[in-house]
């Protein structure tokens, strides 16, 4: 099976919203491909919060914030 990338908008990045994404992506993770990756692109016309960016590296959740987003363009069409 060819791993998968998970894309999660998250319009406003709070500590609740990272752990509903959290909470979504370690309940499905097992039944995924080995090498499937999850990524959160988040609003960032205000602030992000550094505790929201470490929570979902905790938890292999790369977080891109959406005026980033360019870097990730070519990873994700891979």
């Amino acid at each position: 099976k060819q791993p998968e990338r998970i894309v999660q908008a998250i319009n406003r990045p709070t500590r609740d919203t990272a752990l509903h994404f959290i909470n979504a992506w370690s309940d499905t993770r097992q039944v995924r491909p080995p090498a499937s990756k999850a990524y959160a692109v988040l609003n960032d016309e205000q602030p992000i919060s550094g505790a929201v960016l470490e929570a979902l590296r905790n938890y292999d959740i790369r977080p891109v914030p959406w005026t980033q987003r360019i870097d990730v363009v070519m990873e994700l069409a891979a």
